[in-house]
């Protein structure tokens, strides 16, 4: 998560403010040789918020500084990061989704609104495509059948 420093908007404190919990890019890495010199910029890492909590800044200090200097709250990147660093992500466990997509919008309507198929489809992609968590496919299946349509996964 990068931040560029606006030397029209900034003050001199924005410096020492960013240096507690991100590290600054070299000029050399963001320069354009077209447009001439790029603004400051500043990283945010884990390593970086590591480094501002032994300065004893907190999540919500981190939270307010984002509110107060740039009047939005503090980007998911930066959430996750925060969240990683006080083991509060859980192990993430990839699955797989397949993906039907039928000849209409009113026929995959139609399996939308149908109570014994429904439990078995997941978010909708688009007018005719839905997607199918892997272990949904069986039951699907036999409640397609059961319905006299015929779904071959093949």
């Amino acid at each position: 998560m990068t931040l560029a420093i606006d030397p029209a908007r900034s003050d001199l404190l924005v410096d020492a403010e960013l240096a507690r919990f991100a590290d600054e890019l070299p000029s050399e890495a963001i320069a354009d040789k077209q447009l001439g010199p790029a603004p400051r910029r500043f990283v945010v890492t884990l390593e970086s918020l590591r480094r501002g909590s032994s300065r004893g800044m907190t999540a919500g200090q981190l939270a307010e500084w984002y509110t107060r200097r740039t009047d939005a709250e503090i980007p998911p990147a930066v959430k996750l990061l925060l969240a990683i660093r006080s083991a509060q992500v859980p192990p993430l466990r990839p699955t797989r989704i397949l993906v039907l997509t039928v000849t209409s919008s009113d026929l995959l309507d139609g399996l939308f609104q149908h109570p014994a198929i429904r439990p078995w489809l997941g978010a909708r992609l688009g007018p005719d495509s839905v997607t199918i968590a892997d272990d949904c496919l069986i039951p699907l299946q036999k409640a397609l059948k059961a319905l006299g349509i015929r779904l071959d996964p093949e």
